[in-house]
């Protein structure tokens, strides 16, 4: 029993051991941190409006991911962003609020505006690296209609990360945030 029992022991140490091992063998993820865009001024009579939900999609996590020109997605082995990117995005959805025009309201009266991320990372545009970002707004008028809007669009980095990434991904998100926002006000004003 005594040799049955050293030898679990044993064997226990060497498991907690090996996965000791191969635990400080990985790199820790270096952290893409976007550099805060300064606040745009308040419009002259802004549209009470509602952001109802930011979501990004099942693959759009912490990992950068790089988009290869033939379809293949991959995630960067060594970089990963600071926050969700869906918390990027509602951060330039709540900054760009007001200079589009807009008076966040948390009424049920009011246009709604629901944002899904669809596509965030790197890829090659036109034999150049750049920051490209997808996203899909669900815009619901106070009549209650619903506008599905696609939006794409991409901002040039530099080869080398991180570069000029933390800048490109608050102007690109800046940029989509701000044409969610005109896109909710063209559609109530039609209304």
């Amino acid at each position: 029993m005594t040799m049955i029992r050293t030898a679990a022991i044993a064997l226990c140490c060497c498991f907690l051991g090996g996965c000791l091992l191969e635990r400080s063998s990985a790199p820790a993820p270096r952290l893409l941190t976007p550099l805060p865009l300064p606040a745009g001024a308040a419009a002259a009579d802004p549209l009470p409006a509602r952001l109802a939900t930011v979501s990004a999609g099942a693959s759009l996590r912490q990992d950068l991911l790089r988009y290869a020109a033939d379809g293949e997605v991959r995630r960067d082995a060594e970089w990963r962003w600071a926050d969700l990117p869906e918390v990027l995005l509602a951060r330039s959805l709540a900054a760009a609020a007001a200079p589009a025009g807009i008076q966040l309201a948390e009424r049920p009266d009011v246009p709604a505006l629901a944002v899904e991320l669809t596509r965030f990372g790197l890829a090659e545009v036109d034999g150049k690296p750049a920051l490209v970002a997808e996203i899909v707004l669900r815009i619901t008028a106070t009549d209650r209609s619903v506008r599905l809007v696609t939006l794409s669009d991409r901002e040039a980095v530099a080869n080398a990360l991180p570069g000029t990434v933390p800048a490109a991904t608050a102007t690109l998100l800046t940029r989509l945030a701000a044409t969610a926002w005109s896109d909710l006000r063209s559609t109530n004003d039609v209304r």
